[in-house]
């Protein structure tokens, strides 16, 4: 309204300040990888949407997760409700229908980074000249490189966990950087678009298993701020999970195959068995 001329500092300063206002955030989650191993060719991919409380960290999760292998598609759908109970944090969690429940440590809950490693991660990046739309509504852009703190505190939130992805970083990544293109509401100041490159941050994983990964890549899109009051778990759930289970590791049962086969490939091969 004053007419300044925004600026990646500008812009990120004052995003900073609008984050700190805020107290729950909705957003989705896609994450695409392709892997290749002697010739063959596997897909994975990821759709899921949060709901978070930003200052206990309690949130609801739901999705579907992907994948294509030897000609063979597979899919289950997922979802988990982390709340806190008195002084204990629980997760409910759901795979293909099953409910179960587990007690989660407190230091494994994402919140709010207030280090000082955040907001620098960030200053290097270049303001592109033209706008882009985000959820129909105009979005600055910015491009650049973000270090290890930030990919360590994206890849412990609870999407990301679904997906296993925080157990690739370690304390040995300090120096990596990884492409990253953020869009930032041009009205609300707010982050509207995170997309990450993480092909490269991974290439010594894919080479220890001796596989080539082609694309591996995740976006964070946020749609509201501030609308969430309370995550609650449906009574149903509270009433199948009366007592704690057992862990939340996938069974081969998950998966549900959609039998998508390609000529010449056997169909003896389960498509999640080498995933």
């Amino acid at each position: 309204g004053c007419g300044k001329k925004a600026t990646p500092e500008s812009l990120l300063t004052d995003m900073n300040k609008k984050l700190e206002e805020v107290k729950s955030t909705e957003a989705s989650l896609a994450l695409n990888m392709e892997i290749s191993q002697e010739g063959q060719t596997a897909e994975i991919n990821m759709e899921m949407d949060a709901e978070t409380i930003l200052k206990t960290g309690e949130s609801h999760t739901e999705g579907e997760v992907g994948m294509k292998i030897l000609g063979q598609s597979a899919s289950t759908e997922v979802e988990s409700y982390v709340v806190k109970d008195d002084d204990e944090y629980v997760n409910y969690m759901n795979q293909q229908g099953k409910w179960k429940k587990e007690k989660v440590d407190e230091d494994d809950i994402t919140k709010p980074s207030t280090d000082d490693e955040f907001e620098d991660s960030f200053e290097k990046f270049k303001l592109s000249e033209d706008t882009v739309k985000v959820n129909d509504k105009e979005c600055f852009e910015l491009k650049g490189e973000v270090s290890s703190e930030i990919m360590e505190y994206m890849m412990s939130s609870d999407m990301s966990k679904e997906a296993n992805l925080d157990q690739y970083l370690s304390d040995e990544d300090e120096d990596v950087k990884v492409p990253c293109t953020l869009s930032i509401y041009k009205d609300e100041l707010l982050p509207a678009k995170v997309t990450l490159d993480m092909k490269e941050i991974f290439g010594k994983v894919s080479e220890a298993a001796d596989m080539d990964i082609e694309e591996f890549k995740m976006e964070i899109s946020y749609s509201d701020f501030n609308k969430l009051k309370k995550i609650e778990v449906p009574k149903d759930v509270l009433k199948e999970t009366e007592g704690f289970g057992g862990g939340l590791d996938f069974d081969d049962e998950d998966f549900e195959s959609n039998d998508k086969k390609d000529d010449g490939q056997s169909g003896n091969q389960s498509a999640s068995a080498d995933v």
